[in-house]
């Protein structure tokens, strides 16, 4: 058995790169930006470095925001977007929190159910259209049916609310 030495420089995070370099061939920082409202003129990082940084994150099997950290320290160099810190990432996800809320109170066997329905139109119909550019979904009668499950996430911030089951955590926007 022959054993040949490389100097290559080999890393762990090769797929991301591979990745990366597709998602700007096809240009996706500047079809997310357009399609998401505009940031102020004088922010570092765009929305595309946000979901980006958070899709990169999530490839690299990080858990928390606080894993962006060595994302950007490790992998950062020649993926096309800039990494921001966590604390970057959090506060522009306000910027983006659900546009419109609808309150619901249902009546059920005399318990009063209160439920909070959020949603943004223009997040809602980016995805969809992220999966056509880069091919995931293709146009025409194909029939598909666009499920999204969500999950309550019990913690104790001042913020949260109780969820129908009674989790104190649930907070929909």
């Amino acid at each position: 058995m022959n054993i040949d030495q490389s100097f290559r420089k080999i890393s762990p995070f090769a797929g991301l790169y591979f990745i990366a370099n597709s998602l700007n061939h096809l240009n996706i920082s500047c079809f997310i930006n357009k399609n998401l409202p505009s940031r102020s003129f004088n922010a570092h990082y765009s929305y595309s470095d946000i979901a980006l940084s958070l899709f990169s994150n999530a490839l690299l099997q990080g858990q928390r925001l606080s894993d962006l950290q060595v994302v950007k320290q490790k992998v950062f160099p020649g993926l096309g977007f800039k990494i921001p810190s966590p604390d970057t990432v959090e506060y522009c996800c306000q910027e983006l929190k659900p546009a419109i809320c609808i309150e619901h109170l249902i009546n059920h066997k005399g318990i009063v159910i209160e439920h909070q329905h959020c949603y943004s139109p223009k997040l809602n119909s980016l995805l969809p259209a992220i999966a056509l550019k880069t091919g995931q979904l293709k146009t025409g009668n194909q029939g598909y049916t666009l499920d999204f499950d969500h999950m309550v996430i019990a913690n104790e911030k001042q913020d949260a609310r109780m969820s129908y089951k009674m989790v104190k955590g649930y907070h929909p926007s």
